[in-house]
């Protein structure tokens, strides 16, 4: 064929074999530097892959308490509010007591007798709020009991 561009540069004397030679290894070197980057990368150990799922599991579960926190929170603030808006006030001086039982334990509140009657009937209901209990009407109660059913304590069912 014919003698290559370098020797044609080299005769014509536009470059030196310095020159040459530093091209070269220019060229050699700048080929290893392509072959490492396309080199695949090697995949993570094992354990720290696991690590990472770990940690991910342990995360999403934090996320889900988190939540759930959130949620009750925001149901209890929703119960006050349905409480306040809507509690029948109970005054000190009231004289008849009313018994119930939460849990295992009797408690009472001190109420009218017109109140006993509408609580027996069902009109009326006890609520558990900020631990205090409120009676409230039916309507409310039954709104309580959709998102909190452990807030209502004695709702009783009207007889028709």
């Amino acid at each position: 064929m014919g003698t290559s561009f370098q020797e044609q540069l080299l005769k014509a004397g536009l470059v030196n074999e310095k020159q040459i030679k530093k091209a070269a290894a220019k060229k050699r070197t700048g080929k290893k530097k392509k072959n490492k980057a396309n080199a695949p990368v090697p995949s993570e150990p094992n354990e720290t892959r696991q690590e990472k799922l770990a940690q991910e599991a342990l995360n999403r579960e934090k996320n889900r308490q988190l939540n759930q926190e959130k949620l009750a929170a925001e149901i209890e603030t929703w119960t006050r509010q349905v409480v306040e808006e809507h509690r029948v006030p109970l005054k000190p001086h009231f004289e008849d007591p009313y018994h119930f039982v939460v849990g295992k334990k009797i408690k009472k509140l001190y109420v009218t007798q017109e109140m006993i009657e509408k609580l027996s009937k069902g009109t009326l209901a006890v609520v558990r709020c900020n631990q205090r209990f409120e009676i409230v009407p039916a309507a409310a109660a039954q709104k309580i009991a959709e998102r909190d059913p452990d807030a209502v304590v004695v709702r009783h069912e009207p007889e028709e």
